[in-house]
Order: structure tokens, then C-alpha cells, then sequence
């Protein structure tokens, strides 16, 4: 489906270094992911906080491959905005503040999307 954000897969735009690109992704996307989302085990947190504590960890990520995979779960509805701001990688804008979706807010979130899928 078009416009649909891929849960399964690194999106492109079709061109040959997007989709070299994304095969790259794919092959680590689902456990980044997971990584990511254990992160915040430890509460809410910002991109920025959530790089730190996985570099704490011992994790050798990049701040941007962090930021890429807080913004996939957030479309996946796996956590959400707690509709708090913190400090951006840059310190010259805002940040948001993130928490783990409760199961209710990720069934919530699954069923509205499949209500959308069925409304097509």
C-alpha cells in the first residue's frame, strides 16, 4: 500500500542507492529495533538519551541509525509521546520525549490501523 510505513523492511524511493541502501538496513532492522525498544526499559527518553543509554550498554551505534530506529517505532505505534520536549543532538532545537506504548495503546494503535486498511 502506498504510503504505508514498511514494519518489515528499510523504505526507499526506488532509486538504486536508496534500495542498495536498504537491503544493508534490512539485514539488522528488526533486532535494531528491538534493541531500541529495550532501551526504553528504563523509562521515557529522548533519541539522544536512548543513544547514551545503549552506548552505556556497550552498543556501538551511530546517534543517527538511534534516532531512525525511535522514529520507526513511533510509527509503529511500539512507543509513544509522552508530550514532553528535551534538548535535540544539535542543542539548538527540541527533542521528544518518548515512552514504551502500554499493550492497551499497542492494540489501540494495531486496530485502528487495520479499521484503516479495511476502509480502503
Amino acid at each position: 500500500m502506498l504510503g504505508e510505513y514498511p514494519e518489515e523492511s528499510a523504505g526507499h524511493k526506488g532509486r538504486d542507492t536508496g534500495e542498495a541502501a536498504a537491503a544493508l538496513i534490512n539485514k539488522t532492522l528488526k533486532p535494531m529495533r528491538e534493541l531500541v525498544l529495550a532501551a526504553f526499559d528504563e523509562g521515557p527518553a529522548s533519541p539522544e538519551q536512548i543513544h547514551e543509554r545503549l552506548q552505556r550498554q556497550g552498543h556501538d551505534l551511530w546517534a543517527m541509525t538511534v534516532r531512525c530506529r525511535v522514529s520507526d517505532l513511533g510509527k509503529l505505534g511500539r512507543i509513544v509521546d509522552t508530550g514532553q520536549r528535551g534538548t535535540s543532538m544539535s542543542g539548538r532545537a527540541k527533542s521528544i520525549i518518548w515512552r514504551k506504548a502500554t499493550p492497551k495503546e499497542l492494540s489501540d494503535f494495531l486496530a485502528k490501523k487495520e479499521a484503516a486498511r479495511g476502509g480502503e
